[in-house]
């Protein structure tokens, strides 16, 4: 399972990966990288990781249906993700994804996996580069990331290392979302 979820999570974050949208060269400037770390900021930031559950209710008040919203809510995703593998806890992603999405499905069954053997990942899921909403519709949207896939262990409640994951390079990674009462994660590809 350690090399499934190394190689899902950098060029094939997914591991039900399709292929990615056709969209045009994003717009965007690059920004500074930002470690994933499961907190709302920065990796330098002091707060600590949260482990609470997002509310519908708070996710849309925290993501309106625009660009910026639509561009914070994946960035608020792939913390919240990468908490859920930090604490294997699925419950942390459950509701910024459509049951619909077979790659946010296989990282629940990843995580569960992971609560079953009473491991977790240690270190960051990933580094966020680049995030850019490439295309939108009434009812939707697409985010392009670039990030980057440090290396990190994973281990059991002893801190023993039961896996490892090697760091990978970076790589574009596509997220289709829709609005309902908030946004969420329908379709995850790599490029």
């Amino acid at each position: 399972m350690w090399a499934i979820l190394g190689t899902v999570t950098a060029a094939h974050l997914v591991a039900a990966c399709s292929s990615a949208p056709s969209a045009a060269p994003p717009t965007s400037a690059a920004r500074h990288p930002t470690a994933i770390d499961g907190t709302t900021t920065t990796a330098s930031s002091a707060s600590s990781p949260s482990t609470s559950t997002a509310s519908s209710t708070e996710l849309a008040t925290r993501f309106p249906k625009t660009k910026a919203g639509a561009e914070g809510f994946v960035t608020a995703y792939l913390g919240a993700l990468s908490q859920a593998f930090r604490s294997a806890n699925p419950a942390l992603i459950e509701e910024y994804v459509d049951p619909a999405c077979t790659a946010c499905t296989k990282w629940i069954s990843d995580i569960t996996t992971l609560r079953a053997k009473n491991e977790h990942l240690q270190g960051l899921l990933v580094v966020l580069v680049d995030v850019d909403e490439i295309s939108s519709t009434a009812t939707g949207s697409t985010v392009r990331v670039l990030i980057d896939v440090p290396r990190a262990v994973f281990v059991d409640t002893v801190g023993k290392v039961t896996g490892t994951r090697t760091a990978e390079p970076r790589a574009p990674f596509y997220f289709q979302l829709d609005f309902t009462d908030h946004w969420r994660v329908v379709k995850a590809a790599a490029a």
